[in-house]
């Protein structure tokens, strides 16, 4: 090769090189480039969380308590308690009773602190809740003997009318321990269809049908069975199997008689202001076992207004009782603490619900609460949950 031509090849490899060069320093700018995109950053100053909060306030232009003087037998009344949500969230209403406190005057001079306890039934009721006299449709009275002095425990009613075995039966339903919760019942009535009144036991649990076996065998100690022409219900139970107090009530349902009211048939109860739990505690069946209703026979005491008096207690839209209202509870006042009715009734943020309270004092009460009185506080609780 000549010099001219090493020399043209030291040009073209110079060349080549730069070129490379060139194409690197390219693909460094590129690189550089996306190191420096646009941005841009600002601040969230200030932030804070607070906790919102549930405010029950009672009252209002509304009456906050329920006072009541000179109650007679056969008196009744209702007052409207206003309650109000003043906080920023909603919340769950429970409303209950509790701290039932009876003041008992002295007794009548016709009563007694023997073991005996008396009842007189005047009044009955067909089964559209139309109230019967007795006295005058059927000739006379229920009489009701609790005699606690023997074991067993002997209770006996003796009725105006003779219990016919076509659709007749008589009932005394037990708390026997006094907790608000009923144990089981005694009854008469014709199981078998024979023309014939057998006696009955029931535990008051529910079979897996969800009906109630009404008609197991009374158990060995207790007795059950009709005196008197049918007319006179005994049942004897074990004196140890009744703590003292216990709880009672019970009727006679005489669907064989029909009373001048409309209705087909007629209930005399046993004792006064009849009833289970009934309407029943909100949730639950009128037959699930609470015994709200029952009296409550101690040995050595007398019957007070706080066994006697019947409170009911509905949570409502206004200050009027409507069929759409939340029942709460009803029975004698003494024994409604015993019964959590989680009525649970929901009070949005703003909004305003009424405690209707009702009361009553049966006919049939007789001399046993003259003076007497008694206190109870309704207690109103807004919660986050229905739970609570």
């Amino acid at each position: 090769m000549t010099d001219e031509d090493n020399s043209g090849f030291d040009l073209s490899r110079r060349k080549v090189l730069g070129g490379v060069l060139t194409v690197g320093a390219a693909s460094a700018a590129t690189g550089a480039g996306t190191m420096a995109l646009f941005s841009d950053s600002e601040e969230s100053n200030d932030n804070t969380v607070q906790a919102g909060t549930l405010d029950l306030t009672i009252g209002g232009n509304n009456s906050s308590t329920l006072s009541v003087s000179d109650i007679a037998p056969g008196d009744s009344g209702r007052t409207a308690i206003k309650v109000n949500n003043a906080g920023s969230l909603g919340g769950s209403l429970d409303v209950n009773v509790s701290d039932v406190t009876p003041n008992d005057a002295n007794p009548e001079p016709e009563q007694s602190r023997t073991s005996k306890r008396n009842f007189t039934i005047h009044y009955g009721s067909d089964n559209d809740g139309n109230q019967v006299s007795l006295q005058s449709e059927l000739g006379g009275v229920a009489n009701v003997e609790i005699d606690m002095s023997s074991d067993p425990v002997v209770i006996t009613a003796d009725l105006p009318y003779a219990l016919d075995p076509s659709g007749d039966s008589a009932v005394f339903a037990f708390d026997s321990d006094n907790d608000g919760i009923e144990d089981f019942q005694l009854a008469v009535r014709d199981h078998d269809n024979d023309g014939n009144f057998e006696g009955g036991y029931d535990d008051a649990s529910t079979l897996p049908s969800g009906s109630r076996n009404r008609n197991e065998s009374v158990p060995s100690g207790y007795d059950v069975r009709l005196e008197n022409g049918n007319k006179r219900f005994v049942v004897k139970v074990p004196a140890g199997d009744l703590a003292d107090p216990f709880a009672i009530t019970g009727q006679a349902n005489l669907a064989a008689y029909t009373p001048s009211t409309s209705g087909s048939n007629l209930a005399i109860p046993f004792i006064p202001g009849f009833g289970y739990n009934n309407p029943p505690i909100a949730g639950t069946s009128s037959f699930d076992g609470h015994a709200t209703k029952m009296v409550e026979i101690q040995r050595g005491q007398l019957r007070t207004l706080a066994d006697m008096l019947d409170v009911s207690v509905r949570v409502s839209s206004d200050s009027k009782k409507s069929n759409n209202d939340t029942f709460v509870s009803a029975g004698k006042v003494n024994r409604l603490p015993k019964v959590d009715a989680e009525s649970n009734v929901s009070l949005p943020s703003g909004s305003t619900k009424y405690v209707i309270v009702e009361y009553e004092l049966s006919k049939n009460v007789g001399n046993a609460v003259q003076g007497d009185s008694v206190s109870f506080n309704i207690d109103a609780e807004l919660n986050q949950e229905d739970s609570q």
